[in-house]
């Protein structure tokens, strides 16, 4: 800092060093804010009464969806990977077919649960393998 009688400036150096660290701050603002991606929802299905409410659940890409078991007795969801609507571009399967959408939650025993994320995009329909008669749709935005 060089200091007159009429004024105190900043040396060259400093204002340097000055803008260097606001321009690395700004950086390291705008880079973390695009890495941290909006917080992903959790949405719940109840089994309960041999049905799935809500039977249709729409959730964001990232959003997990849990099924909680309210019956006395196993209950499964399963989606045979069969979706309408749009997949996402990186899938290598058409919508009548895209392998990586389908899930299956094998065995939820009674007063369990089992989570799933939601990854691509398209309405599937999923069944209770052990019930078939409860159905359900899940559409992924």
């Amino acid at each position: 800092m060089i200091v007159t009688a009429d004024r105190m400036t900043a040396s060259p150096s400093l204002d340097g060093l000055a803008t260097a660290l606001a321009r690395l701050a700004a950086s390291f603002i705008f880079a973390s804010a695009a890495a941290c991606p909006a917080l992903a929802a959790t949405h719940t299905i109840v089994i309960d009464g041999t049905s799935f409410q809500p039977q249709t659940l729409t959730v964001a890409r990232g959003d997990r969806v849990t099924w909680v078991n309210r019956d006395p007795f196993p209950h499964t969801a399963t989606a045979s990977g069969n979706t309408s609507g749009n997949v996402s571009s990186n899938a290598s399967a058409s919508a009548s077919g895209n392998a990586s959408a389908k899930f299956d939650s094998k065995s939820i025993a009674a007063g369990k649960s089992w989570t799933w994320t939601a990854r691509d995009p398209g309405s599937y329909d999923y069944i209770c393998t052990l019930h078939p008669t409860m159905k359900g749709t899940l559409v992924v935005k």
